[in-house]
């Protein structure tokens, strides 16, 4: 789905229950957020974003608004530590070009009346499309067609991701 259509409404070919979850990954993130403004942000229960190349601040991104006023019900973010495109993506042409690094950062500036509407998945081993590879693609999309629900962080955190455990909200 691009932007167009999206600013448009919601595309009448979609059955409505995929309607209800958006799915991005890179760019897509962006085009995703982008088409959802534009068309005054219709409601949407799930947003998946994906090694997402957009804006990390979730009060510059429009999410902090849409998750606030019911417009989206939860935004679940996979981030890939081993990503090797969004590190480009943050370098001066890349933001030159409008890229973000939402999929390296994870989400940031998450409203507290929010949070518990957002998780964060923090894949080790992964790289910036390596949940598309063969090996990894079925889990992948039963994160999307699954029933959303969002993880509880654990009592502990792990020191060597920053504190961040890779199933994290922030």
């Amino acid at each position: 789905m691009n932007a167009p259509n999206i600013s448009r409404g919601r595309p009448r070919i979609l059955p409505a229950r995929l309607e209800d979850r958006l799915r991005g990954h890179s760019n897509g993130c962006n085009v995703i957020l982008d088409g959802l403004k534009r068309a005054g942000w219709p409601r949407v229960e799930a947003i998946h974003l994906v090694c997402g190349a957009c804006e990390a601040d979730f009060a510059r991104n429009g999410l902090n608004y849409a998750l606030s006023f019911g417009h989206v019900g939860n935004v679940f973010v996979y981030n890939a530590e081993q990503d090797w495109a969004l590190p480009l993506a943050h370098t001066l042409p890349g933001k030159l070009l409008g890229y973000g690094a939402l999929g390296l950062h994870g989400a940031q500036h998450i409203n507290e009346g929010v949070k518990d509407r957002v998780a964060q998945n923090w894949w080790r081993d992964y790289g910036h499309s390596t949940c598309w590879l063969p090996e990894h693609f079925k889990s992948t999309m039963q994160n999307f067609f699954g029933p959303p629900s969002i993880v509880p962080l654990p009592d502990k955190l792990d020191a060597r991701y920053g504190g961040r455990h890779y199933l994290s909200r922030r």
